[in-house]
């Protein structure tokens, strides 16, 4: 084994270890995402209304054999970013950069801000940025060698990223761009053939459904109430400033270089790298000036962009990259920001409030309802016994829970827990024969409140919530 496949390696196991070990020991909850995703992964369908089914097969694997924990829902994480920066290194050599770039483009995603969160979090975008990097790769591979077996395996590799996420269909026209002729060989249409095979189920549930889940997609992406004018400069600092965070500012600022000089002069390697990231970024860049665009929305392809950027990066370039991440990574690690910037504190407190509910939650008498999905994701995860729960519709947009209320009627004559962030809607009241306790849960974090929940014990369920029907979605 040479030096640098040692260090390679070396690191990338240090980083698995760590991050297994913050799973394990460090206090933090699922995220209110990934408690759906959990829900997800007990009730086993072939697609679901906010996304495709992917993330809850693998929490649906990982939890069969280490439990319904923490660790259960985000064993794949560490594998992905450590697999990940193995793909990296060796395509990074595919395209001609010499061992210590491969090896400094392999490494530094882990110190990056973006790919750190989605190597502990099991949000969609952990297996669906893998899946991604590793298509990006294969399909390099295939171009280059034009391999009927390297088209089956991209078109695999493609449809797994499919299944994590829509917007996986931006592999197709980024090769169309690459090399447009490929729209008149066979090997191309098997790979979308693929693609579109696997994705079949998908359409099919959709199409039972009343294509929710495609309304939804467009529905985020569409002009909300309230945004303003059609077109707007409002959300384009914020969408610039996230990109920013997530590849942190130097290699951001190297990759758009790379654009430039891979457009001027045309080498096909670094075109190849533009061409998977650019038409992607351009996309939601545009899109930005019509709604808020989150920052993860266009950062899947950004493996491609780190190459590109180390590429082009000098050594002090470098060095300073590694060690302005490692700045970045003890705040987002560690309790060192006021709870105001704080980003964990999304994920503490709900193993807390589970607690509380669980004092007052008679599992063989009672059921729990809350009028928003993450209240209801995270009581059914940790409120004992793992309840199956209810998200009811008193005016939000549509959410998973609208589609999993079949047995919300036959609780009827039963008491319920509600938990709410404000009071106790009439239309809740009118559906109990009486309120029998009323408390409140404060959430300190750094001595701070970040969060006040009000918990409902009602008796006597009706058998029917006068519910809103959703119009947005």
């Amino acid at each position: 084994m040479n030096r640098t496949l040692t260090i390679l390696l070396s690191v990338n196991f240090m980083f698995l270890a760590l991050r297994y070990f913050y799973i394990l020991y460090y206090p933090i909850d699922l995220a209110p995402d990934e408690a759906l995703y959990w829900e997800y992964s007990r009730r086993p369908d072939i697609s679901y209304y906010s996304k495709p089914p992917l993330v809850g097969y693998l929490i649906l694997l990982s939890t069969s054999f280490l439990g319904d924990t923490e660790i259960g829902v985000r064993f794949f994480p560490p594998i992905f970013a450590f697999l990940s920066s193995l793909i990296i290194y060796r395509f990074s050599k595919d395209l001609g950069l010499s061992e210590t770039r491969a090896l400094t483009a392999s490494l530094l995603p882990h110190f990056l801000a973006g790919p750190s969160l989605n190597a502990v979090l099991m949000t969609i975008d952990a297996p669906f940025i893998f899946f991604y990097s590793l298509s990006l790769w294969i399909l390099y591979r295939a171009l280059t060698v034009q391999s009927l077996k390297l088209w089956i395996l991209g078109g695999i590799s493609s449809a797994l990223a499919l299944l994590s996420k829509y917007t996986a269909v931006f592999l197709i026209p980024g090769l169309v761009l690459y090399k447009p002729r490929l729209l008149r060989e066979r090997f191309f249409w098997i790979f979308v053939g693929i693609m579109f095979l696997a994705f079949l189920p998908v359409l099919l549930w959709n199409a039972l459904n009343d294509f929710v889940g495609f309304k939804h997609l467009f529905f985020l992406a569409g002009k909300k109430e309230g945004d303003g004018p059609f077109l707007t400069l409002r959300y384009l600092p914020e969408f610039i400033l996230g990109q920013i965070a997530i590849l942190s500012v130097i290699p951001f600022f190297f990759m758009l270089l790379g654009f430039y000089r891979a457009l001027k002069e045309k080498k096909k390697k670094d075109l190849y790298l533009t061409l998977a990231v650019l038409p992607v970024f351009v996309f939601f860049l545009l899109l930005s000036f019509k709604t808020r665009v989150y920052a993860n929305w266009s950062a899947f392809p950004y493996m491609a962009g780190i190459i590109l950027a180390v590429k082009f990066m000098g050594t002090r370039a470098l060095i300073a990259s590694f060690i302005l991440g490692l700045i970045t990574l003890f705040p987002l690690y560690l309790p060192l920001l006021s709870p105001e910037l704080d980003m964990k504190k999304r994920v503490v407190g709900w193993e807390d409030l589970g607690k509380r509910v669980s004092e007052i939650f008679n599992p063989e008498k009672d059921f729990i309802i809350t009028p928003v999905y993450q209240l209801s994701a995270e009581l059914a995860f940790y409120v004992k016994g793992k309840p199956f729960t209810y998200s009811i519709n008193l005016g939000r947009r549509m959410n998973d829970y609208d589609l999993w209320k079949e047995n919300l009627p036959r609780e009827k004559g039963k008491n319920a827990i509600f938990v709410t962030y404000g009071g106790l809607d009439p239309r809740v009241r009118e559906a109990f024969e009486e309120v029998v306790y009323e408390g409140v849960f404060d959430y300190r974090y750094k001595s701070k409140v970040i969060r006040r929940l009000r918990i409902y014990k009602l008796r006597g369920f009706k058998g029917h919530i006068e519910e809103e029907v959703p119009t947005r979605y």
